[in-house]
């Protein structure tokens, strides 16, 4: 009774291997860190890391950059993802960031709509250390011949309310 230890009661080991669940219905912002799987149908902000696979079902809203050794999405993600294996996109997918994978998966209907590294990149940009996924994956700078739309507009005002003088400009008689 009290002050005894019952030896049939059993404690789960640190890493069970069990799945951890977040319903439909939950909600959840912070820092999620798992050493088993996860399987994701409600909301998350945040960050997500795991040593073991995600599974992001199609009512689910995530929001939220993540590692992962293995990442399905069928719902609707934004954010930056690393795997160590494989991203799967289902053909009810939106993902919505930067990714550094091994393989990827694209299942047709699926959408995508950022930048795709293979894991080789993230290694060298050291995973394993304690460096943010902001800085690891940060945006790449437009090339130089790449031209913003919205400058060359203001540009063109420019020109318009000033036009180039002559001064300067040889004319022809």
């Amino acid at each position: 009774m009290w002050g005894k230890s019952d030896k049939s009661k059993k404690s789960l080991p640190e890493n069970s291997g069990e799945t951890t669940y977040l319903a439909s219905d939950a909600e959840f912002e912070g820092k999620l860190t798992l050493k088993g799987s996860a399987r994701i149908d409600g909301k998350v902000r945040g960050q997500i890391q795991l040593e073991g696979d995600l599974v992001i079902g199609p009512s689910a809203f995530v929001n939220a950059s993540i590692r992962a050794n293995s990442v399905s999405i069928s719902g609707e993600v934004r954010g930056d993802i690393i795997t160590q294996e494989t991203l799967e996109l289902r053909s009810s997918a939106k993902l919505t960031g930067n990714i550094y994978t091994q393989e990827l998966k694209i299942d047709q209907g699926a959408r995508f709509l950022g930048t795709s590294h293979l894991l080789e990149d993230a290694e060298k940009a050291n995973l394993d250390g304690d460096i943010p996924v902001e800085e690891i994956l940060k945006p790449l700078e437009p090339l130089e011949d790449e031209k913003d739309p919205e400058s060359e507009k203001d540009a063109e005002s420019e020109e318009e309310k000033n036009p180039p003088s002559n001064k300067g400009r040889s004319r022809r008689r």
